[in-house]
């Protein structure tokens, strides 16, 4: 079966899975998606922000440009500090804030020239949360808002930015004619790469289940075929001990060959138990509905 950027193997295994751990790896399929997703981003992140910088610059905004690369070269350090910590909400939580800033830096510049980037700005918690959990969301996202907030005194012209962090005319135009279907395009490829990393997940756990599954089978079955080979000895021990019984036996020898006949029953009751958890777990038990003495099983 085909399998589109599959965890094992392929494209997203060569490029996250050496970033990662065994702390994490050993707790489960989860921590490793998330893992996964967070080396991701960071990687595509770096690559997008240091398109940016190319405009900025081609635009002629050398200042600008800077910070892209600034961001780029922080996204990148973000895989290698997960492999040497395993702390997947810092990686995380450092991916979130260099995407912030940086389309913070770009929506300001914007804004000071009557642009509202509230798109860009949904991207924020949108990685929040796909990084982080909901949590992580929800604190991005109302950071979010009040970047939305002080975007409206900038437009506006209540806030003014310094000089150095305007954009030249020529930037501005490439980004109103790229911005746009770029920022559809980040989200797109954001959430494919959550679904595939999702749909490997899955995957994962599917196959872990069929092996328990057919590993609990064959517990079951090598349980029942033991305790029906075991109770072929018992129950010849238990005969030959009822045939002593019938024969003439002293007192002692009598008392002794009850002593293994008691035994031989207690351990044929045993097995029995073990055979029945086992026919429990194969779902074949089968209650019996038999007489029996109550006054002789109160007094045993």
């Amino acid at each position: 079966m085909r399998r589109f950027l599959p965890l094992r193997g392929g494209l997203s295994a060569a490029v996250a899975d050496p970033f990662i751990p065994e702390s994490i790896r050993v707790l489960g399929t989860e921590a490793q998606r998330q893992a996964r997703i967070v080396i991701g981003v960071s990687f595509f992140g770096a690559f997008l922000v240091g398109i940016g910088s190319v405009n900025a610059h081609l635009g002629g905004s050398a200042t600008i440009s800077h910070w892209p690369l600034i961001a780029a070269a922080w996204l990148l350090a973000v895989p290698f500090l997960l492999r040497s910590t395993g702390s997947i909400a810092l990686a995380a939580n450092l991916n979130i804030a260099a995407i912030t800033l940086t389309i913070s830096f770009g929506n300001f510049a914007r804004a000071s020239v009557g642009d509202t980037p509230l798109l860009a700005t949904a991207i924020v918690p949108l990685v929040a949360v796909l990084m982080g959990g909901w949590r992580a969301g929800l604190l991005w996202g109302g950071l979010a808002v009040t970047e939305v907030i002080l975007l409206v005194f900038v437009r506006e012209g209540q806030v003014t930015l310094p000089q150095f962090l305007l954009p030249s005319v020529d930037v501005i135009q490439s980004s109103r004619r790229f911005r746009g279907s770029g920022e559809l395009i980040v989200i797109l490829l954001l959430a494919l790469i959550y679904d595939a990393f999702k749909a490997g997940s899955l995957r994962e756990l599917a196959e872990t289940r069929d092996v328990l599954a057919r590993s609990d089978r064959a517990k079951s079955a090598f349980m029942a075929t033991l305790s029906h080979e075991v109770r072929t000895p018992i129950s010849v021990i238990i005969g030959m001990s009822d045939m002593l019984l019938d024969s003439d036996l002293d007192d002692e020898q009598r008392e002794l060959v009850r002593s293994v006949r008691k035994s031989g029953g207690g351990l044929l009751a045993l097995v029995n138990d073990i055979l029945d958890l086992s026919k429990i777990e194969a779902g074949r038990l089968e209650i019996e509905s038999i007489p029996f003495d109550a006054v002789g099983v109160v007094r045993e």
